[in-house]
C-alpha cells in the first residue's frame, strides 16, 4: 500500500523527533541482539509475538497488538496481541477509524493519553492511561501497525521511546514480510505436493465417471469450499450439461447452460476464473437452481488447447468467503491437468464404445460369412453327389422294386397254402427282406433329398423294438 498524503495530526498528539543515542544500535547492544533474534525467526506467529514482546520490553509497557493490512478485505486485521482481553485478537480496524487509523493513514508515530479503542466492551473498561502506535513500513509501503499500551499513571511515553519503537518497527516490518514469504513458500510447496498427488490420482483412471468425481472432490477442497458441480460441453446439443455434483441440489444434475450464460458460462467464454457473491453486483449471474442456496460462487473453466471442454463450479454458503491469489493460481494449474484427464477419459470411453460397435459388426459379418460358407459347402456337395445320386437311383430302385414285388407274391402264396412248420421261418425272412428293401429305399430318398435343407425334428421310437430289429439283421455264428 502506498503512503497517502500526510494529514495534520490532532492537537492531542505531538510530532516525535529522533533523540535516541546512536550507541543503542551498535553491535553487541541489547537492541542489536533483539533484532538479530527477531531476524532469525521464520514462523509468522512467532515473529509477531516477538515483535510485541520486544516492543514491550524496550519501552517497559504493559500490553500490545499488531494489525496487518488485508488487501482483499480492505481493512486492518489484528494478527497478534499480548495481555489483551480474550477475543480482542479477532478484531479489525478501518483505515479511517480513530487514533490507530490516523497513524496508518499518515505513516507517523503518535502517542495518545486515555485512548479510545474500537475493540470489545471488555477492553474499553480496562484502564489504559497511554498508548503509542507506529506504522510498520518497508520503504513507502505500510504493511500494518504496532501499538503498545500502559496502565500506569507514572509511566510517560517520551520522544526517545517513540524513536526506539520506530527503529524496532522498521526491523519488525522486514522480519514480518520475510516470515510471510517463508510461510507462503512453505504453503506453496505443500500445495504443490498436494497438487502432484491429486493430479496423479485423477490421471490413474480412464473411467470418465471416476475422473469427474475425483476432479470435483479435489477441486472443491482446493478452493476451500463445501459444494461443487462439473459441467461438460456437449457438441450435439451445443451447451454445457451438469454431469456430477457434491453437496448441491440433486435437481442440478442434468441442467443445461448456454455459452456465456450466468457466471460459469462467462468463465468459459473468457477462459479465466470468476468469483461472485450472491449479494454483490454480479449476484444476478447466479442461476435460478442455486440462487439463495450459496453466498459465493467460483467458476473455473476446464480448458484444453485453448478450448473449454467443461466448467468446475465451487460454492460456499458464506458470502464473505475469501479465495487468495495463491489458491487461485493452484486451482488454475489443477484445472489444466483436470481438463486433460477428463478429455482422455472421455476419448477412451468413446473409443471403447466404438470398439464395442465394431466388435458387434465383426461378429455379424462373421455369422454372415459362416452362413455363406455353409451354403457353398452344401452346393459343392450337391455338385459332387449329383451324378452319384442319379446312378444310385437307377441302379437300386429297379432291383428293389423287383424284390419287393417278389416278397409280396410269396406272402400272398403263403396265405393260400399251408406249407407246414417252416411257414413262420419263411415269414420271418420275408419280413427281413421287406424291411431291408424299405431301408434301402429310404436311403435312396435321403440321397435324393440331400439337396433340400430341412430342419431337424425329434421322432419318438421304441428302443426295445429298434434294438431287436438291429439284432435280427446281424447273423449270429453257430
Amino acid at each position: 500500500m502506498k503512503l497517502p498524503k500526510p494529514e495534520k495530526p490532532s492537537e492531542k498528539r505531538s510530532e516525535l523527533k529522533p533523540l535516541l543515542p546512536e550507541a543503542a544500535f551498535y553491535p553487541g547492544s541489547p537492541f542489536y541482539k533483539m533484532v538479530a533474534g527477531l531476524s532469525a525467526e521464520c514462523l509468522p506467529s512467532k515473529v509477531l509475538k516477538r515483535v510485541i514482546e520486544g516492543g514491550m520490553d524496550l519501552l517497559g509497557l504493559d500490553s500490545g497488538e499488531i494489525a496487518l493490512w488485508d488487501e482483499g478485505r480492505r481493512r486492518l486485521v489484528l494478527r497478534s496481541t499480548q495481555n489483551l482481553p480474550a477475543g480482542f485478537e479477532e478484531g479489525t480496524r478501518l483505515p479511517e477509524e480513530g487514533f490507530i487509523g490516523e497513524v496508518f493513514r499518515t505513516g507517523k508515530t503518535a502517542v495518545e493519553e486515555n485512548p479510545l479503542f474500537p475493540g470489545p466492551e471488555k477492553f474499553k473498561e480496562k484502564s489504559c492511561r497511554a498508548a503509542i502506535a507506529t506504522p510498520l513500513k518497508i520503504g513507502d509501503e505500510i504493511i500494518g501497525f504496532l501499538s503498545l499500551q500502559t496502565a500506569s499513571l507514572k509511566r510517560k511515553i517520551s520522544e526517545q521511546d517513540a524513536l526506539l519503537l520506530e527503529a524496532w518497527a522498521g526491523h519488525a516490518a522486514i522480519a514480518i514480510r520475510n516470515a510471510e514469504r517463508f510461510e507462503a513458500n512453505r504453503r506453496r510447496s505443500a500445495r504443490f505436493e498436494i497438487l502432484q498427488r491429486n493430479i496423479k490420482e485423477i490421471n490413474s483412471s480412464l473411467s470418465l465417471a471416476t475422473v469427474l468425481r475425483q476432479v470435483l472432490r479435489h477441486g472443491v477442497k482446493l478452493c476451500g469450499m463445501e459444494s461443487g458441480w462439473i459441467l461438460l460441453w456437449d457438441d450435439r446439443e451445443e451447451c454445457f450439461i451438469v454431469k456430477t455434483a457434491v453437496n448441491a441440489p440433486e435437481a442440478l444434475v442434468g441442467k443445461r447452460l448456454k455459452w456465456g450464460e450466468d457466471l460459469p458460462g462467462r468463465a468459459a467464454r473468457e477462459q479465466k476464473i470468476l468469483i461472485a457473491n450472491h449479494d454483490g453486483p454480479e449476484g444476478r449471474l447466479f442461476s435460478a437452481a442455486i440462487a439463495g442456496r450459496f453466498g459465493v460462487l467460483m467458476a473455473i473453466p476446464l480448458v484444453r488447447r485453448e478450448k473449454p471442454i467443461g466448467i468446475l463450479c465451487c460454492a460456499a454458503k458464506e458470502p464473505d468467503r475469501h479465495v487468495s491469489k495463491a489458491v487461485q493460481e493452484a486451482v488454475e494449474l489443477f484445472s489444466r491437468h483436470a481438463a486433460v484427464a477428463i478429455f482422455n477419459a472421455d476419448a477412451f470411453q468413446s473409443l471403447r464404445t466404438a470398439g464395442r460397435e465394431l466388435e458387434q459388426k465383426v461378429e455379424g459379418a462373421a455369422r454372415e460369412s459362416n452362413s455363406l460358407r455353409e451354403q457353398m459347402v452344401r452346393k459343392e456337395k450337391l455338385a459332387a453327389l449329383g451324378q452319384i445320386v442319379g446312378s444310385v437311383n437307377h441302379e437300386l430302385r429297379q432291383p428293389l422294386e423287383v424284390i419287393t414285388n417278389a416278397v409280396y407274391y410269396l406272402k400272398a402264396q403263403m396265405a393260400r397254402n399251408d406249407i407246414g412248420p417252416i411257414k413262420k421261418e419263411f415269414e420271418r425272412f420275408l419280413n427281413i427282406i421287406s424291411e431291408e428293401c424299405v431301408n434301402t429305399t429310404d436311403l435312396v430318398n435321403e440321397l435324393l433329398n440331400f439337396t433340400r435343407k430341412k430342419d431337424r425334428a425329434p421322432l419318438a421310437v421304441d428302443l426295445n423294438k429298434l434294438l431287436e430289429s438291429q439284432m435280427q439283421r446281424i447273423p449270429i455264428p453257430d
